[in-house]
C-alpha cells in the first residue's frame, strides 16, 4: 500500500463513497460500520429483550426494504459465497 496519510485515505474513500449507487454495497459498508462501533445487527444476541413497537417496527423496515429492492437472492448469496 502506498504511504497516503489518513486524510488522503479518509478522502478518496468518500469520494468513492459518493459515486455509489449500489444498495447492497452500501448496506455492506454499513455493516462494517455497525461493526466497528460495537452495535449488533440483532440486539437479542446482545442480551437486551425487543419491545413489541421495536419488532413492530423492524418488520416495517425489513419489508420496506424488500419493497426498495434492498436485499439479496439466494442466487446472488451463493455466488458471493464461492468468491470468498
Amino acid at each position: 500500500m502506498a504511504s497516503y496519510s489518513i486524510l488522503t485515505r479518509k478522502r478518496n474513500l468518500l469520494t468513492w463513497i459518493e459515486g455509489l449507487h449500489d444498495q447492497n454495497l452500501l448496506k455492506k459498508l454499513e455493516n462494517v460500520k455497525d461493526e466497528a462501533e460495537g452495535k449488533s445487527g440483532n440486539d437479542l444476541l446482545a442480551g437486551k429483550p425487543m419491545t413489541i413497537k421495536e419488532l413492530k417496527e423492524r418488520a416495517m423496515k425489513a419489508h420496506e426494504a424488500v419493497v426498495n429492492g434492498e436485499f439479496v437472492t439466494h442466487e446472488d448469496l451463493k455466488k458471493d459465497m464461492n468468491a470468498w
